[in-house]
This record gives C-alpha cells, sequence and structure tokens, in this order.
C-alpha cells in the first residue's frame, strides 16, 4: 500500500482530445518518478507502437536516462503507466501487454475509461504531463 505523500497527482493532456488524471506512485520506482517529475511539465509528441496492435501510446526521448529498477518487469495491465530505460520512453498503456524490455512502473491511470480518448488519436499528437 502506498501512502498518499506516496501518489503524485498527474494531468495527462492530450491537445484538442482532453484530459486523463492520473497518479504516479514514489514508490513503484523512486528514481524513474522523481526524475521524471523534476522535468515536469514535459510536452511530448506521442505515438503508438509501430508494429502490432495499439496496445500504448509513447511518450519518447524524455531525457532522464534513469536504468531499470530490481522491480522492473516484463508484464504491464490496462492503465500503467511505465518508463521505458532502454528507449528513455514514458508508455501509457490502454491494454494488457508483455514487452521484450523491462520496464519500470511508474503510476496509473484512475478513471480507465478515461482510455478512450486514444481510440481516434493519431501519431505525432502532443501530450502535456504536468503535476
Amino acid at each position: 500500500m502506498s501512502s498518499d505523500s506516496d501518489d503524485i497527482p498527474i494531468d495527462i493532456n492530450i491537445v484538442e482530445k482532453g484530459t486523463i488524471k492520473a497518479t504516479l506512485v514514489r514508490h513503484l520506482s523512486p528514481f524513474s518518478v522523481e526524475a521524471i517529475t523534476e522535468k515536469m511539465p514535459l510536452t511530448i509528441r506521442g505515438r503508438f507502437n509501430f508494429m502490432g496492435a495499439k496496445t500504448h501510446w509513447m511518450l519518447s526521448g524524455i531525457g532522464i536516462s534513469v536504468g531499470a529498477d530490481s522491480k522492473a518487469t516484463h508484464m504491464v495491465e490496462k492503465g500503467d503507466i511505465v518508463y521505458c530505460p532502454r528507449d528513455d520512453s514514458i508508455y501509457i498503456f490502454i491494454d494488457n501487454d508483455k514487452l521484450d524490455t523491462k520496464i519500470n512502473k511508474i503510476g496509473r491511470i484512475l478513471d480507465l475509461n478515461e482510455l478512450e480518448l486514444f481510440k481516434d488519436i493519431e501519431n505525432g499528437t502532443s501530450t502535456e504531463l504536468k503535476k
């Protein structure tokens, strides 16, 4: 269980589509969460993975270069927010998935119904993360 002080509420604003409420959870990956929150607000052009199903929205080139932590995993669930050390990206998962590379879980989307915003989104849409 995380304490309230461990949770950092954030908004994920998908430009011209809407805003999703989420929480970063410090204890999941303390170094990743701290490095990302220090960079906020972040605005990055997002995209879906180019091969296979659209399971996640990717925000590349975060600029933190934190490695995989001791809790790094390959398994993710719909609504997970993760940091991928291999490509210095944040992924927002719109479906369950198993990745080839290990990722650091850093948070969760609060209302999974808000993931519907991703249905009609196009690659290159700006996405802002802010506290």
